[in-house]
């Protein structure tokens, strides 16, 4: 019996922000994501971060040729607040433990 492992390359942020902000009609295509999932409980996998931003990329992509520069620069400023975003995600903060009193107390 022989089992096959198909293995979907996973998309890559470094080529999607050179895709980006070098020949940004090959954007759609480098920042494709789909089909990933977001697991939020395991770590190893793509954050919702790092989804936004190959969203916002893939959109740069579609609709970025067509615009005009203003425009065009307005996507690509998106993009990069979420491409930071993605790479250095903000630290999770503790939930503080509040002390309660308790009818029966």
């Amino acid at each position: 019996m022989l089992a096959l492992l198909l293995i979907t390359a996973a998309p890559n942020i470094d080529a999607c922000a050179a895709a980006v902000h070098g020949e940004i009609a090959t954007a759609t295509a480098a920042c494709d994501a789909t089909g990933v999932t977001i697991d939020l409980l395991d770590p190893h996998v793509m954050s919702g971060a790092c989804q936004d931003a190959f969203n916002a990329g893939r959109s740069a992509g579609r609709f970025g040729p067509k615009l005009p520069d203003v425009a065009r620069n307005g996507l690509i400023r998106d993009f990069d607040a979420k491409l930071a975003l993605c790479r250095n995600p903000a630290p999770k903060k503790d939930v503080p433990i509040v002390k309660t009193t308790n009818l029966w107390d």
